[in-house]
């Protein structure tokens, strides 16, 4: 059994499986192989916690069932006369420092008034 063999299996059993991924790519690229061994092993868990988190970015979206998921800031017109958004508060919505914050944000008015493009588009 090869030295790679091991660390797939330990990797594997551990749940870290994009470590084992990550140490493939850096073996098929020279650049790394001049790296201190720390560094190379600060990358590879890197890339491990990059992909964790995005697999749950993407997981709590599925589970938020949003009604349009190709919803963006961009999509929205604030120049609607009968609309009441403050372009700069949507814009510092969209920052989401409102979750680092550990805040909720709650839209209000009346049903079919367009809450639901900003809403999704800050969702996404």
């Amino acid at each position: 059994m090869t030295t790679m063999d091991i660390i797939k299996e330990l990797t594997d059993e551990l749940a870290i499986k994009n470590v084992y991924q990550s140490l493939k790519e850096q073996q098929m690229q020279p650049e790394y192989s001049n790296l201190e061994f720390e560094k190379r092993v600060q990358l590879l868990l890197e890339s491990e916690s990059f992909e964790r988190k995005n697999k749950k970015i993407k997981r709590l979206l599925n589970e938020a069932k949003l009604p349009d998921k190709t919803a963006s800031i961009e999509d929205i017109n604030f120049s609607i006369a009968n609309r009441v958004l403050d372009k700069s508060l949507i814009l510092e919505l969209a920052s989401l420092k409102f979750i680092e914050n550990s805040n909720n944000i709650i839209f209000t008015g009346f049903t079919r008034n367009g809450q639901i493009l900003p809403c999704t588009s800050i969702g996404k």
